[in-house]
C-alpha cells in the first residue's frame, strides 16, 4: 500500500486540488525531513492548506500505545471522502503514505488492528 513520496507522486496525487511543483517540492522536503512530531504535524497542516481539504484528523485504535500519539494509530488529511487520495501519517510504523485513509483503515483490520 505505501507509496514512494516525492514531488511527482505528491503532484500526481493531489493534481485535482491544483498543487503547483513548488508546493509539491516543499511538501516532499517536509516529509523526507519529518524527525519528530511537530514536523509530521507542519507536513500534514501544509498538505491541507495547499489541496484546501478539511483538517487534519487522526484515528484511533485498541491497545495501541505510542508515548506521544497515545492510542492514535493514524494521522490523516480529510478530503471529505475516506477512499480519495489523501496524505496520511502510519503512527506505529513512522512513515508517510499517499492513499485514502479508508484503504488505511482497511488495510490495519486485515492486520488485526481494531480501529475506534
Amino acid at each position: 500500500m505505501a507509496t514512494l513520496i516525492n514531488r511527482a507522486n505528491i503532484l500526481a496525487a493531489f493534481a485535482q486540488h491544483g498543487v503547483t511543483d513548488e508546493q509539491a517540492s516543499k511538501l516532499a522536503g517536509l516529509i523526507r525531513y519529518a524527525n519528530t512530531p511537530d514536523d509530521v504535524d507542519k507536513a500534514l497542516e501544509y498538505a491541507n492548506e495547499i489541496t484546501e481539504a478539511h483538517g487534519v484528523e487522526d484515528i484511533r485504535a485498541e491497545g495501541l500505545w505510542n508515548g506521544y500519539y497515545c492510542d492514535i494509530a493514524c494521522l490523516y488529511v480529510n478530503m471529505g471522502d475516506p477512499y480519495v487520495t489523501t496524505l496520511v501519517y502510519d503512527v506505529d510504523n513512522e512513515q508517510f503514505i499517499i492513499c485514502g485513509y479508508g484503504d488505511w483503515v482497511e488495510s490495519a483490520e486485515d492486520a488485526g488492528i481494531h480501529v475506534i
